[in-house]
């Protein structure tokens, strides 16, 4: 299911489990901050 969310002014949209992923990915070091930035990109609404 997607889900809608603001973080920081910027709209995404985007599935909770992406959100967990993506987040455990760079807690962990897996994803750089410029993966980060790709993937914000992508999920922008």
């Amino acid at each position: 299911m997607m889900t809608c969310l603001e973080v920081n002014g910027i709209h995404l949209e985007c599935t909770d489990e992406e959100v967990a992923e993506t987040g455990l990915a760079v807690a962990s070091g897996e994803k750089s901050y410029e993966e980060l930035l790709e993937w914000v990109e992508g999920h922008k609404v």
